[in-house]
């Protein structure tokens, strides 16, 4: 472009000076075509022209108000703060009585160690040495009977995201429009597992990082330099998404007047430094060869997806807002080349991020939840670069922020949702885990308390750090407290590790005193020679009893076999017609997609004798006993001591 036709004046818009060259190219292409150089836009009533004219000397470009220094008004900045305290607040409530989850348990139980290997092995194919170092710093500060400590590290690291966020976007599209992103990061539901879970540090250290990057590597000055620099290594070491962060940096600065220097200064050493642990630690899980075919379409999925979330709308309009947004940044590429490296470059870091996902994950749509927080910082810099310079007017500006509270009443919705789903997770883990503690003295040193649930928990190592660091787990009080299903799966636990069966046993029976049958459906209680016996009258009956400290002696009469349920927590047992080993209530029972061990069910055949005790004294006066059967059954209490 050339010419008078290099300038623009815009009558009372007043755009900032940062559009003129997008604009430009615009006009320019438009012109052999004879189409018309007059654009209008609206300013309260009156109608205003955009014309193509040389400039005059009235009409330079004055100081952009998007300049890094310009002060942001104060009414902004009040709007951040409140947006952020009414967002801890709310984060605050939705994670009450959550505690360790999922991976955590891998940092608690499989890191004790204090060598090179615990600080450097991967997880899960991830670098995790810094939210290794620090667990092991709260480990040793808080202990693990208080969950709180994690969870306002987790906020505080959450809060610093958003405001980085407005720190970057305020410097392109002025701090009234950079509220737009923060506040939505803000409260950003659908991305729940990382605003609430501890463990996603490895998430939000790089991405807070990832953003002082951006402001630091648009100064170029060699003290913002090693400042980059210095932040791209914690990136890096903190998780994989300090790689979409090294690669959009990478990208930038490939467009750079001095870019050896600045790329040596930024991204070599910390790349260097990730390249010689990869070397020397990384282990692939997942082949990505076998999701290469995949990938492109979990990359478009994956955004369509991603953007439909941010504004609660339906999954199936994500497609075509991935297609939107892809025309759009084509769009921006074609007319404004030389002004688009910012953009190219946090475009190659969202692609980075999606790409290296749907390599190394099985692919799943709609995207997990942790998936989504990194997604829409990543989305919410594209759409900055694309609105670089604009400044929208009151109307314009109450319109999106109109837009912008709708989406978060609705995301703070999901955040409930999502934290209700964690707090379930953590009632049945962590009373799986107070049950694996009351039978700490007769368990199993490889019992697993929730192999479905929590596989890193093993009983050895759990009790370790027990011993070290104080106990996560549910204390009986709080189990007792909890649903029904939370108590039968905690039954169901300690069934497991106590082993509970029915030892084979002779007769005579050596008793004690005599067992009292309480709750009796469909029979008749009698005694017999000091033990209780019991005969069912027209089909099925039932009795229970509690379970004395020394066990009990049961003999099936010879004409139906009997069966027999435990409970120690849970109010009730499961319907007697039950096929044994199945418990429906517990079998259909998912949490996080994943299925629950039901409680113990043992049967005695017809004639058969057994003896059944719980190896502790946690059996004194709290186990209870179930008989049914069709038949007649004789139960004794065994005298202390017995063997």
């Amino acid at each position: 472009m050339r010419g008078p036709y290099a300038a623009f004046l815009f009558a009372s818009c007043r755009p900032s000076a940062d559009l003129r060259p997008v604009l430009g190219p615009l006009l320019a292409r438009a012109r052999p075509f004879g189409c018309a150089t007059v654009y209008k836009c609206v300013r309260g009533r009156r109608w205003c022209a955009l014309r193509a004219r040389p400039m005059s000397g009235s009409d330079r470009p004055r100081r952009s108000t998007t300049d890094a220094t310009s002060p942001a008004p104060g009414w902004t900045l009040a709007a951040l703060l409140l947006s952020a305290v009414a967002a801890a607040r709310s984060v605050a409530i939705s994670g009450r009585d959550l505690n360790f989850f999922r991976d955590e348990w891998n940092f608690i139980v499989q890191r004790q160690a204090n060598d090179l290997d615990a600080f450097l092995q991967p997880h899960n194919e991830h670098i995790a040495l810094v939210p290794v170092l620090v667990y092991k710093a709260f480990f040793h500060l808080f202990g693990l009977e208080h969950y709180w400590p994690y969870q306002t590290l987790v906020l505080a690291l959450h809060l610093l995201c958003a405001l980085m966020l407005f720190l970057v976007a305020r410097k392109r599209v002025g701090a009234e429009l950079a509220l737009v992103p923060a506040v939505l990061l803000l409260f950003l539901g659908p991305g729940f597992e990382v605003i609430l879970w501890p463990f996603e540090i490895s998430f939000l250290i790089p991405l807070a990082a990832g953003l002082g990057v951006l402001l630091a590597i648009d100064e170029d000055t060699p003290r913002h330099d090693l400042l980059a620099g210095a932040l791209l290594a914690l990136a890096l070491a903190s998780g994989s998404l300090g790689i979409p962060v090294a690669a959009g940096a990478t990208v930038f600065l490939l467009f750079d007047d001095h870019r050896w220097r600045r790329l040596a200064r930024i991204v070599a050493w910390p790349a260097a430094v990730y390249a010689l642990w990869f070397v020397g630690y990384h282990g692939r899980a997942v082949d990505p060869l076998d999701n290469l075919r995949s990938a492109p379409r979990f990359v478009f999925d994956s955004v369509g997806a991603n953007l439909a979330s941010v504004f609660s709308l339906d999954e199936s309009l994500g497609w075509a807002l991935a297609l939107a947004l892809g025309l759009v940044i084509l769009a921006r590429f074609v007319l404004a080349p030389a002004h688009s490296r910012w953009l190219l470059a946090i475009v190659v870091m969202m692609i980075c991020h999606w790409g290296l996902t749907g390599l190394f994950r099985p692919y799943s749509f709609p995207p997990p939840s942790r998936y989504l927080y990194p997604g829409t910082v990543f989305l919410c810099l594209v759409a900055i670069e694309l609105g670089r310079g604009v400044r929208l007017r009151w109307p314009a500006l109450i319109l999106v922020y109109g837009v912008t509270l709708l989406a978060v009443v609705s995301n703070i919705t999901e955040l409930e949702s999502g934290a209700d789903r964690l707090r379930r997770y953590s009632d049945f883990v962590g009373s799986g885990a107070g049950a694996l503690e009351l039978a700490s003295q007769d368990v199993a040193p490889d019992f697993r308390p929730e192999p479905l649930l929590a596989p890193a928990i093993v009983a050895s190592e759990y009790l370790s750090a027990v011993r070290q660091f104080g106990s996560p787990a549910l204390s009986p009080e709080k189990i007792g407290g909890r649903s029904e299903e939370v108590k039968r799966a905690s039954d169901a636990v300690l069934e497991r590790a106590f082993a509970l069966h029915l030892e084979p046993a002779r007769l005579p029976i050596r008793t004690g005193p005599v067992p009292v049958l309480v709750n009796v459906v469909g029979g008749m209680p009698t005694r017999r020679a000091g033990c209780a016996a019991f005969e069912a009258r027209g089909g099925t009956g039932s009795a229970e009893l509690p379970l004395p400290r020394a066990g009990v002696g049961v003999r099936a009469g010879p004409g139906a076999p009997v069966r027999i349920r435990l409970r120690r927590f849970a109010g009730g047992y499961g319907p007697d017609d039950e096929a044994p080993g199945v418990f429906p209530e517990l079998a259909a029972l998912t949490v996080f997609g994943v299925g629950m061990l039901p409680p113990a069910v043992l049967d005695l055949p017809a004639g058969g004798v057994g003896r059944l005790r719980v190896p502790s004294a946690d059996a004194s006066g709290r186990w209870h006993v179930r008989i049914a059967t069709a038949g007649s059954v004789v139960v004794c209490s065994l005298p202390d001591g017995h063997v």
